[in-house]
């Protein structure tokens, strides 16, 4: 597996309505200035444009062993229950 990448959620209020493109550059450096590097915008059920500001990173290495640990116990959990799920149909079976 490699590393993964993550959306850290940065709140900013942006009222981009009716712009200049000055104010919208102005606003773009700020948002730089706090890490902000990705923009999702979308329309909500009103059509009103809503935009969410995130720093795109990749995963630390801590983040990424501890993904890998969870992966790891998750992958052990299902194990343990195919063994018993194949134990208790062997035992059905051999009996007939």
């Amino acid at each position: 597996m490699s590393k993964e990448e993550r959306f850290d959620y940065i709140f900013v209020p942006i009222l981009w309505g009716q712009v200049s493109l000055e104010q919208l550059k102005e606003d773009i450096v700020r948002l730089e200035s706090l890490g902000v590097n990705y923009l999702e915008i979308e329309c909500d059920r009103d059509n009103d444009v809503v935009i969410n500001t995130y720093k795109k990173r990749l995963e630390t290495d801590g983040e990424y062993a501890e993904r890998l640990k969870q992966q790891e116990e998750r992958n052990e959990r299902i194990k343990q229950v195919e063994l018993e799920t194949l134990k208790k149909l062997k035992e059905k079976y051999e009996h007939l």
